[in-house]
């Protein structure tokens, strides 16, 4: 393979969320998670992956969607270990970048993921900013992933993210890069 992997990082222990299985809930016609899975398929080309944890829905509706899914066997250790986990991954098939994004972002269309990957493809490394801030999605090339598959603990790839370019830098509005943490957040989305 010597694409694009994307990976749907959706391993988190939820834990603001209670204790229902946020990825699980319902938001419109579809469980939380296979919002940003269908997202990510509609943006392919490439492969694509899920990181989930052992225990959740996310394992049984990426195996509903046949999209393959890694297991992080220790969640706890923070959203780094699941990037670790998708870098690996990428760097055994061969993938000349990865493109990450969080399962529990479910306005993050097709169109969006699509300018983050050709952002990456002109600058190396790509993410979108919003008020200032780089978050995912993102997408880093395969010079990263040394660096991607040593992380761990709840800053995820954020390190990485501070040195993206400016010509990687990918305008996107707060609505489409809402997620989810609480209750109320999937119930202020849904209306």
């Amino acid at each position: 393979m010597s694409g694009t992997l994307s990976v749907i990082l959706a391993a988190g222990l939820s834990r603001r969320f209670g204790a229902d299985d946020k990825l699980g809930a319902p938001l419109g016609d579809a469980p939380l998670l296979l919002h940003a899975l269908r997202a990510a398929r509609a943006a392919g080309p490439g492969a694509l992956l899920c990181i989930a944890s052992e225990r959740g829905a996310a394992r049984d509706l990426c195996e509903a969607e046949g999209v393959s899914a890694i297991v992080n066997p220790d969640p706890g250790r923070g959203l780094g270990s699941s990037v670790a986990l998708a870098a690996d991954a990428a760097r055994k098939r061969g993938a000349a970048r990865l493109l990450l994004t969080l399962g529990d972002t479910p306005r993050v269309d097709a169109d969006l993921l699509r300018a983050v990957e050709a952002a990456a493809r002109a600058a190396g490394s790509a993410c979108t900013i919003c008020d200032g801030i780089r978050r995912p999605p993102a997408c880093f090339g395969s010079e990263s992933f040394e660096a991607l598959c040593g992380l761990s603990g709840e800053e995820g790839a954020r390190s990485l993210l501070r040195g993206v370019p400016a010509q990687g830098l990918v305008p996107a509005p707060a609505a489409l890069l809402a997620d989810i943490d609480r209750p109320g957040d999937l119930e202020a989305l849904a209306r």
